[in-house]
Parts: structure tokens; C-alpha cells; sequence
């Protein structure tokens, strides 16, 4: 299971415990104990896991990566006041 195996990366990255994990995402540590035996999360206790390690549950649960690139894009642009229009269009390679 995918969520185990992130949980438990995040868990030794950050070095953090179950109890930690639950005391500050405000999720029971009961429930996450559950899902590191494969249990299926309750998937707004999830998403309160997941926001605490500030991730997407797509992230969290089935590491599925954000697109970055336009993510990257925007971290870059530098955006004074004014009214402005961002059009992004995909386009075939050639």
C-alpha cells in the first residue's frame, strides 16, 4: 500500500511518531495506526494528514506527483499590481 510506505518515508524524513502525526494534523492516532495495517482512511482525516505534511492526498495515497513545471512557472514570475491574463496552452510536439 502506497499510503503506508509514504507515511512511513515522511515519518523517518521528518522523524516524527504516529502520536506526533496525529496530535498536529488533529486526526486520531488510532485511525492512522489503522491505516499503517491497511485499513482505508476516512478521506477528510486523510486530506488533514496529507495538509499537515502539505501535500495533496493524491500525493500522500497513491504518490501521484503535483505537475511542478507550472508550479515552477509561477514561483518565478514576479507579478506587480495591475490586471493581467495568463493563458497556458498545451501544444503538440512537432
Amino acid at each position: 500500500m502506497k499510503l503506508k510506505k509514504n507515511l512511513l518515508k515522511l515519518m523517518e524524513e521528518k522523524n516524527l511518531s504516529i502520536a506526533q502525526i496525529a496530535k498536529g494534523s488533529g486526526v486520531p492516532k488510532s485511525n492512522i495506526t489503522k491505516w499503517m495495517n491497511g485499513a482505508n482512511p476516512n478521506l477528510s482525516q486523510l486530506a488533514k494528514v496529507a495538509e499537515y505534511f502539505q501535500l495533496s492526498v493524491d500525493e500522500i495515497a497513491f504518490d501521484k506527483k503535483k505537475d511542478t513545471e507550472i508550479e515552477n512557472l509561477f514561483q518565478k514570475l514576479e507579478i506587480h499590481s495591475g490586471l493581467y491574463e495568463v493563458i497556458i496552452k498545451k501544444v503538440s510536439k512537432k
